[in-house]
C-alpha cells in the first residue's frame, strides 16, 4: 500500500491534479508514522515531498 500511495501521488502531481497528489502523499506519510518502514522507503517519500515543494508551493 505504501508504494501505491507514492506512485499515485507522483502520477497526480504529474497530471497537475495537486489536490489528489497531496492527499496520497499524506497517506504515504501517515503509513510511515504508523508502520515500521525501511530507511529507503522513508527516503523515497521525503525526496518526493521535497521535489513537489521545490516545483510547486502546493503543500502548506
Amino acid at each position: 500500500m505504501f508504494y501505491v500511495n507514492a506512485f499515485l501521488s507522483f502520477y497526480y502531481f504529474d497530471t497537475n491534479n495537486y489536490e489528489m497528489s497531496e492527499q496520497y502523499l499524506k497517506y504515504a506519510l501517515n503509513y510511515i508514522k504508523k508502520y515500521e518502514c525501511t530507511n529507503y522507503e522513508k527516503m523515497c517519500i521525503y525526496s518526493l515531498t521535497a521535489n513537489f515543494l521545490q516545483k510547486q508551493r502546493i503543500f502548506l
